[in-house]
């Protein structure tokens, strides 16, 4: 039955089914109908049609419904269509990730569904971030998340993740007293939950003015104003509270990944201030360890648009050194990405050129890596006539001798890690001595040079 037929079946059959994980399944309560079927769902919006699938002899169906979560939670109310020939049937969907979120949040749960919806108010968020502050435990943490599933004949994108997608992602919120059906409909609301703070929605609407409103509408404006700045102050006071949780080292609640996308979902609804979403991002971007899976883009976006944007010279080196060291090829890096950040973009980097910064960090070379270009060009007797971060030191000069000198290069002690004590004396290195080391690779003591080859 497409969109607007009218149906012309004398009798509708009944069948129960559900949603879950992506997958609709039902089974088939009276007429028994048995074989090929045509499945169609229905919201308050629109019908879509599934596909095809079978009704085996038990009267069950099982078929994929990826993307559909969204449109659930947004509508409410989801009605399941079979047709076979003249024959229909249809039943209202359960969705189990729905019930077990009442079950476990209880009074939260209203607002979390909001949420999920992308229709949730500043009184949603903060209470929302009040709850996760009072136990970091309830954030929807995850080991590893990839590539997102969105529906195919959306017109409009999308960031919603389905759980079906989440390939290898492991949620630790699982109740112990929880049966295996309930422990995974919790996960998979979990992955819901946290794929929605990904959605960028941009800041509240509170009404602008017009010539037409009258007192009574400005009165109602102001004070909606007014409301909605009091619910952003407790947002804010809350995710600061929790932020340092989700990125402490060994912490049970450290989630560096979450915490970008928590910060982005907070920056685009909430709009701080720009100073402040620097210094939130300047937490948590040295703790995240790896840019793999769904989420990889959003923080890599984030690592160009900070770095990028801070005015430091060797800004670049710096990015080149933080994708090399977790092993990113900086050759992939795309502009695009940007797009995933569109609230950090907005607050952060209006002037910034995504195509220039990751031109300059492809051409650039860290410390670490000229230090290598040279000691194979010292190895080998050549020269090295393309230095530009060791023709800064004042150790330079030696260095150059020492290219066309194997006893003098041989005198120079090489490190693959950061030394931060001579080898000779066993002192400490001065602070002066280790930011030569990071960021010129190269510095002395006991008149001996000291090189490291760490990116």
């Amino acid at each position: 039955m497409g969109e607007g037929e009218e149906d012309t079946s004398d009798t509708i059959g009944i069948l129960r089914a559900s949603l879950e994980s992506g997958i609709v399944k039902a089974t088939v309560i009276a007429p028994a109908i048995r074989g090929r079927v045509r499945v169609y769902l229905r919201t308050v919006r629109t019908t879509r049609e599934l596909g095809y699938a079978h009704i085996n002899g038990a009267g069950h169906l099982s078929i994929d419904a990826l993307g559909l979560e969204q449109e659930a939670w947004e509508s409410g109310r989801l009605v399941l269509r079979v047709e076979q020939h003249e024959k229909v049937l249809e039943g209202f969907v359960a969705i189990t990730a729905a019930t077990e979120l009442v079950r476990r949040a209880g009074p939260m749960a209203p607002r979390l569904f909001a949420i999920l919806a992308g229709n949730e108010t500043p009184a949603d968020v903060a209470a929302m971030l009040a709850w996760f502050r009072e136990d970091p435990a309830r954030l929807p943490r995850a080991a590893a998340i990839s590539t997102l599933s969105a529906s195919e004949d959306e017109g409009e994108g999308s960031t919603f993740v389905h759980v079906g997608s989440l390939e290898g992602a492991v949620f630790d919120n699982s109740d112990p007293g929880a049966g295996e059906e309930g422990s995974v409909a919790w996960k998979h609301a979990m992955a819901l939950l946290r794929s929605a703070f990904s959605t960028p929605r941009g800041p509240w609407n509170v009404g602008g003015e017009t010539d037409d409103d009258d007192d009574d509408e400005r009165d109602a404006r102001e004070k909606r104003i007014r409301e909605y700045d009091q619910q952003n102050v407790r947002s804010l006071e809350n995710f600061e509270a929790l932020l340092p949780k989700m990125i402490e080292p060994g912490s049970a609640s450290a989630d560096p990944i979450l915490a970008l996308a928590l910060t982005h979902f907070v920056t685009d609804r909430v709009r701080p201030t720009a100073a402040k979403v620097r210094a939130w991002l300047g937490q948590i971007l040295p703790a995240i360890s790896s840019y793999g899976g769904a989420v990889a883009e959003q923080a890599m976006a984030s690592l160009l648009v900070y770095y990028g944007t801070d005015g430091a010279p060797n800004r670049a080196a710096r990015v080149r050194r933080a994708l090399l060291k977790r092993d990113v090829d900086v050759l992939t890096l795309d502009p695009e990405i940007c797009a995933t950040i569109p609230a950090f973009m907005e607050l952060l980097a209006q002037d910034f050129n995504a195509v220039e910064f990751i031109a300059e960090i492809v051409r650039c070379k860290t410390a670490g890596e000229e230090v290598r270009d040279y000691l194979l060009a010292a190895a080998a007797g050549a020269a090295f006539d393309n230095s530009v971060l060791l023709a800064k030191s004042e150790h330079w000069p030696k260095l150059e001798r020492a290219l066309i000198d194997p006893e003098l290069f041989r005198k120079f002690y090489i490190f693959e890690t950061p030394p931060t004590s001579c080898p000779r004396c066993y002192m400490n290195f001065p602070r002066a001595s280790l930011a030569d080391l990071r960021q010129l690779g190269v510095t002395s003591c006991c008149g001996r040079l000291i090189i490291c080859k760490a990116i």
